[in-house]
């Protein structure tokens, strides 16, 4: 979320360029220089000064609490025809499996704009937190950053369970 008047501005002056575009955030940590393109849902918090970004956004970004964030628009992000991810765990993949659909479709909700190399938090079914990595995307023109739409071919790398070889029977 961002602060009020700055949603208020930021819709008011490029409402138009929000569908195409993302907002940029860019910060320097550990002396690592970080950017990072985002959604914004349009929601705005009470401070003057703070965004608000989700906790489980922040851990995978690695981006500590304090810290202070340049935000810019970025307009003319382009549009993925394709998103390739994996899931971080067996377990992420499990859920996954399970709740296609609906991780497909919360994608969607909860992140407009993916990066190669950036992990996702999703949630599904408000209550269970799966992890992806975002492999590679294809779109024109290509872009490491992109956003995703309805028509956006989303393809999963399976992460499957080692199984465990039964023991092996000695002969007598």
């Amino acid at each position: 979320s961002l602060p009020a008047h700055v949603a208020d501005e930021l819709l008011s002056r490029h409402g138009d360029a929000l569908q195409a575009g993302a907002l940029e955030a860019s910060w320097t940590h550990n002396g690592e220089r970080k950017v990072v393109l985002f959604s914004w849902a349009g929601g705005s918090c009470s401070s003057h000064t703070h965004i608000e970004v989700p906790a489980a956004l922040a851990e995978a970004l690695a981006m500590p609490q304090g810290l202070s964030i340049d935000v810019r628009l970025k307009k003319g992000v382009p549009v993925a025809t394709q998103v390739n991810v994996e899931p971080l765990g067996v377990d992420d993949w499990e859920v996954l499996e399970l709740h296609a659909g609906h991780v497909e479709e919360q994608l969607l909700n909860q992140s407009r704009v993916v990066t190669v190399n950036t992990t996702l938090p999703i949630w599904v079914l408000q209550s269970t937190l799966i992890k992806l990595r975002v492999l590679s995307t294809v779109s024109t023109p290509p872009s490491y950053s992109v956003r995703i739409a309805p028509s956006t071919e989303l393809i999963v790398a399976p992460k499957q369970r080692n199984r465990e070889a039964p023991p092996a029977v000695a002969a007598a």
